[in-house]
């Protein structure tokens, strides 16, 4: 499975999701599967979990990008 391939498509609600596993959700995020356990274990990431199976669906790893941000400030240019 590639990280442009979601590893199911299910519906919740009338409304598709696409879920990833650890793997393919590491690779989106450029870490290790370790880190992504990690940061379930840490509560940082809400997985989907189907028995042993643990999933992680796109719209949470958008959530978990975007709070993830690092906004700096930036000193204007003296002139």
């Amino acid at each position: 499975m590639g990280a442009d391939t979601p590893f199911a498509n299910c519906f919740l609600g009338g409304q598709k999701m696409k879920l990833y596993d650890v793997r393919d959700a590491a690779q989106m995020l450029a870490v290790s599967p370790w880190t992504v356990r990690a940061y379930i274990r840490e509560g940082k990431l809400c997985p989907i979990q189907m028995g042993r199976l643990i999933r992680l669906d796109e719209q949470e790893l958008e959530r978990f990008v975007v709070s993830a941000k690092v906004v700096r400030e930036v000193e204007p240019i003296a002139e």
